[in-house]
């Protein structure tokens, strides 16, 4: 018995130790994961949308592109869709996409911001040239 638990203790001891050194690594590879996969979700998301947005866009009300808007955002993993014209003036936005967010040129990353003390991931998707904003799921 006591040489099981002179074997056991510091087994033990010696997984916990790697176990928490081995934490920020998970932790690291996970958010990258999960921005890839919003990333990748708010490119299709752009690409399905760019052909009726299209359509809609030149002679359609302002209010048919608000509903199409709308129901994009219907999926939980979606907060919100923003369209920011040629002049990058944020031209349709939801009503859930915060005021800090503006229309910039499109560097074809992701970044994470801090809005109002939540962390949320902001995918910035180029269509017709210009950037149609998509607003991603919550961390």
């Amino acid at each position: 018995m006591r040489l099981s638990l002179r074997f056991i203790i510091p087994l033990g001891v010696a997984l916990a130790a790697v176990a928490y050194g081995v934490i920020p690594l998970v932790d690291q590879l996970t958010l990258k994961w999960f921005v890839r996969d919003l990333d990748i979700r708010a490119t299709l998301i752009a690409n399905t949308m760019q052909e009726s947005l299209g359509a809609l866009l030149p002679g359609s009300s302002r209010i048919k592109v608000q509903r199409y808007l709308n129901r994009t955002t219907q999926d939980e993993r979606l907060l919100a869709v923003g369209y920011c014209d040629a002049r990058r003036v944020l031209t349709y936005k939801m009503p859930a996409l915060p005021a800090e967010i503006k229309c910039a040129p499109v560097r074809g990353a992701s970044r994470g911001i801090l809005i109002a003390s939540a962390a949320m991931s902001l995918s910035l998707v180029s269509i017709f040239g210009n950037a149609l904003r998509i607003r991603s799921a919550r961390r």
